[in-house]
């Protein structure tokens, strides 16, 4: 998930999230998560508020891994993954 420059700062990351996380329980998912650039304290931030927890990505210490959890029940079950968003200088 990527936010414009023009759009940052209007709480679209957080509808976004938001959305994503209801999209998931809805379709019975256990988990939700995905890779953030460590860099990216907005968006891990965002995350913290709403609940994911955070570690260091397998592999590549320029992300930081966030889940949440949806479902007290077994760790092991469906996960909703979402791939990592580089910043690509143009």
């Amino acid at each position: 998930m990527a936010i414009a420059d023009g759009y940052r700062g209007r709480g679209l990351g957080t509808l976004l999230v938001r959305a994503l996380v209801d999209a998931a329980r809805h379709a019975d998912f256990s988990a939700v998560e995905g890779d953030v650039l460590a860099t990216n304290r907005a968006m891990l931030a965002l995350v913290a508020r709403l609940g994911f927890k955070t570690r260091q990505a397998p592999g590549d210490a320029g992300l930081t891994r966030v889940e949440l959890w949806l479902r007290q029940e077994a760790r092991t079950e469906r996960r909703l993954t979402l791939p990592a968003v580089r910043r690509v200088a143009a």
